[in-house]
């Protein structure tokens, strides 16, 4: 098994998550974030991946990520076939996971550096 010390840097990280809130960097948010390496999106409208809408599918896409982790709460729910239809034009994987999981694994995908 390989252990990998994870550097405590700039970068952001899932550090809690519940019911009806995430932890990033030790700061509770009780609504929808977009959350990158570096930034923190805390003004992201949506509050459902069933009814996300053109818009809040564009704020996505421009940040140009190779893949996107949708967060959907307590269950996970899918996108509808226009929003994963837009992210394959893009060619940007997007992954859908209760938002437990996604914070999981955006902090395994962070502390690989991608």
């Amino acid at each position: 098994m390989k252990l990998h010390l994870a550097a405590a840097g700039s970068s952001n990280r899932f550090t809690g998550y519940g019911s009806g809130y995430l932890a990033v960097n030790g700061q509770r948010h009780e609504k929808a974030l977009v959350v990158t390496p570096d930034a923190l999106h805390d003004t992201w409208p949506a509050t459902s991946v069933v009814t996300m809408n053109e818009a809040e599918v564009q704020f996505l896409l421009e940040l140009k990520a190779e893949i996107v982790l949708l967060g959907t709460g307590a269950t996970q729910q899918f996108p509808g076939v226009n929003v994963l239809r837009e992210f394959a034009r893009a060619r940007i994987g997007i992954e859908a996971m209760d938002s437990a999981a996604a914070c999981r694994t955006y902090n395994i995908l962070a502390d690989e550096g991608r």
